[in-house]
């Protein structure tokens, strides 16, 4: 995850030299474009999200919540990324305190990676009870709940990493803490993966059950309008749960070879990782960036936001009043 070696705010040839000896300087400077990008991109999310009162659903309000939780923790790994690139160039730390920073960023994959896993259950859950219990949940799940559930999320995530941040720790490679990813993690990562996937396609039989029980039965006029309003709002639902699906199948897809890597370079250091060791991480940190794209190609109202908000800057930069502006619909 970090450099092999460390040594307060100077490094010694040898070990700017072990820097890069799985990870090359290319590496890093896409590191840091991605993290980088993956900050922008989440801010754009949370932003679009709390400006319109249309999109703050508590499937949302959850979206919301796991883009500014990549957010932090991509604002820690690009930092990273660029500090370690400047010890490569100059052999010296940039940083006041660069163990309290690498130590800060330790504590942020942990805390980064519970609160995906906390908050992909959440959506699902929240999902399942608005298909399964509809009336259950619009009695129990309002924003206002949904707001105690993420704070629970964010300490609970919080907590998970607070050890590494007391004890100063710097979790240079995997064998620093094998315990945490040779068992816990791949324990977690399946564990919470075979839940959320059997939540899933629970939604998915319930839904297509619920749509050829209202296609099949034979109506009156007024009937079945009622019937298909109600089988419009199935629709419009899976198009929501096809959403978050496609958020967690990219999480799932992106992370799981890091999981596997971790876990086997716990046991073995070969030569024949060394390509794995420069490509998953890579392949994994894209994954900060899908949530955005995930939602403007499967959100039309997210997109018709965006345009608007789009719209409004440049109604601003031409001092306006002559231009018109389209309003959501």
């Amino acid at each position: 995850m970090f450099p092999e070696s460390f040594n307060g705010n100077v490094m010694t040839t040898v070990q700017t030299s072990t820097v890069s000896e799985y990870h090359e300087p290319y590496y890093y400077v896409v590191h840091s474009v991605l993290y980088t990008l993956s900050v922008l991109l989440n801010s754009v999310v949370v932003f679009v999200i709390l400006r319109s009162e249309r999109l703050r659903t508590p499937t949302n309000f959850l979206i919301a919540s796991l883009a500014t939780t990549d957010t932090i923790y991509a604002v820690g790994e690009a930092g990273y990324a660029i500090e370690t690139l400047l010890i490569m160039n100059t052999g010296r730390a940039f940083m006041p305190n660069s163990r309290a920073w690498l130590s800060f960023v330790s504590s942020m994959y942990v805390c980064g990676k519970m609160s995906n896993y906390f908050h992909l259950m959440s959506i699902a859950f929240e999902r399942w009870v608005y298909i399964v219990r509809p009336f259950l949940h619009e009695r129990l799940v309002g924003n206002k709940r949904i707001c105690l559930i993420l704070v629970i999320i964010w300490l609970f995530s919080f907590f998970a990493g607070l050890d590494i941040l007391i004890k100063q720790q710097v979790v240079n490679s995997v064998k620093d803490a094998p315990v945490r990813f040779a068992l816990v993690y791949p324990i977690v990562h399946f564990l919470c993966s075979a839940v959320i996937c059997t939540v899933y396609v629970h939604i998915a039989i319930i839904s297509h059950r619920h749509m050829q029980a209202i296609q099949a039965q034979e109506l009156s006029f007024l009937a079945a309008a009622n019937e298909r309003h109600r089988l419009r709002s199935l629709k419009s639902n899976w198009k929501i749960v096809r959403m978050v699906i496609t958020v967690f199948g990219m999480f799932f897809l992106t992370v799981t070879p890091v999981v596997c890597l971790h876990a086997y370079l716990v046991h073995s250091n070969t030569s024949m990782t060394n390509m794995a060791r420069q490509i998953l991480p890579l392949l994994a940190a894209t994954h900060y960036c899908s949530n955005f794209f995930v939602f403007f190609s499967q959100c039309k109202m997210f997109r018709d936001m965006l345009f608007f908000c789009k719209s409004k800057v440049k109604v601003g930069a031409l001092g306006g009043n002559n231009v018109s502006v389209n309003t959501l619909s």
